[in-house]
């Protein structure tokens, strides 16, 4: 039942905020409960954070931008500033691979629903309240939503630059929301403020890139090393341990270092694009697989098998109640289900190609809740699944 058909509900109970609050205490529990601030002190503690805590160390310890892996190599483009400089400023403040900073970034990540998913949720209801998506179309376009809009999209451009593969398909769906001519032209013209904002939130990292690389970097610069590992012809689709190894003896880390990371990233491309043009059976088999994985759960072959099966199971039933619901929502012609499915198509492109993982579907959750959402209301709508709907057709004798 709706607040909007219970008025004793208006002004007692605000669904969003209650969900909001009951998720993170929920989140924080578990984080209390299941001592995940107990970080394990292995190989200098590289699992809390994998590289991104590495450079946030570095940072934190006065070394700069650099070093994602082991030992000082250099300064890295391996991942963009925006959860590292936070990172970052948590060790400065509680202490490098301490489990005080680790309950407080947790804590913090928590708070904001992991950050780069929080972002690009506030940017698709920005968006859609743009284009008068379950309301009133607005008139004309304001600046201010604008630069909103593209001051979000900067900041999830310097967060999980992935994302960005959608912001021009959102872009356009909003100009495109109000048909008349002179309020399309001055869409376009605050569109292109927008554009500016977003660049101008991205300047910084890119003239330190230019500055330190000698070359334009807009977010991360590693695509060829991720490649590598990847393509390669032993490769089984999930590219288990760190790109480059953590252990400083290793043949592999000293070339990294020697090389420097720019130059080393261009070779593993090179070596890439070579597997993938010898081997292209083979890659196309690993695209297949990683999609596989991306939507039916990644492969924990050390879990119990039970254990493994319920949690693959519930994987994969998310993933088909959504896509169930995203069809539904099309064929109904819904508003915004274009946009959902230009997400769902978009946004895990980039892993098909790279590595999957369940935490770079989680950007996609919240448009998956919403459509799972939707597809069961419609089931209990049209075939009375609910308690009183079964009740009624199975009376108790």
């Amino acid at each position: 039942m709706s607040q909007a058909s219970n008025p004793t509900a208006e002004g007692l109970y605000r669904a969003p905020k209650a969900i909001f609050w009951t998720a993170f205490l929920v989140r924080l529990a578990y984080i209390l409960l299941g001592h995940t601030f107990r970080i394990t002190p292995y190989n200098h503690h590289f699992e809390f954070a994998w590289e991104t805590g590495r450079v946030a160390a570095s940072v934190a310890s006065g070394h700069g931008y650099s070093s994602p892996f082991s030992g000082n190599t250099g300064p890295t483009t391996w991942m963009v500033p925006g959860f590292t400089l936070l990172l970052a400023g948590v060790f400065k403040v509680f202490g490098i691979y301490t489990q005080l900073s680790a309950f407080v970034i947790e804590s913090i990540d928590s708070f904001l629903q992991a950050l780069s998913t929080m972002l690009f949720a506030w940017v698709l209801v920005v968006g859609m309240r743009m284009r008068g998506t379950g309301g009133h179309a607005p008139s004309t376009h304001h600046t201010r939503d604008w630069a909103l809009f593209g001051l979000l999209w900067g900041t999830i451009a310097m967060t999980n630059p992935t994302l960005l593969l959608m912001a021009p398909v959102q872009g356009i769906w909003i100009l495109t929301g109000l048909p008349q001519k002179r309020n399309l032209l001055k869409g376009a013209g605050l569109a292109l403020l927008a554009v500016s904002i977003s660049t101008a939130v991205c300047t910084p990292w890119i003239v330190r890139n230019r500055l330190v690389f000698h070359a334009f970097i807009p977010t991360r610069g590693n695509f060829g090393a991720e490649a590598a590992m990847a393509w390669a012809p032993d490769s089984m689709g999930f590219p288990w341990g760190a790109t480059v190894p953590t252990v400083e003896p290793a043949a592999e880390h000293q070339l990294y270092a020697r090389m420097g990371e720019r130059a080393y990233v261009e070779m593993r491309g090179k070596l890439a694009w070579g597997w993938a043009h010898a081997y292209p059976k083979h890659f196309w088999e690993l695209v297949a697989w990683r999609f596989y994985m991306f939507w039916a759960s990644v492969p924990h072959t050390a879990a119990p098998s039970a254990a493994e099966d319920v949690r693959e199971a519930a994987h994969c039933l998310t993933s088909i109640a959504g896509i169930l619901g995203l069809l539904l929502a099309l064929r109904r012609k819904l508003p915004a289900a274009g946009l959902f499915a230009w997400a769902v198509v978009l946004l895990p492109a980039v892993y098909y190609f790279i590595i999957p993982g369940s935490r770079f579907r989680n950007p996609l959750e919240p448009i998956l809740a919403i459509l799972i959402v939707y597809l069961f209301q419609q089931v209990e709508g049209r075939w009375g699944f609910s308690v009183p709907g079964l009740r009624k057709r199975w009376p108790a004798r």
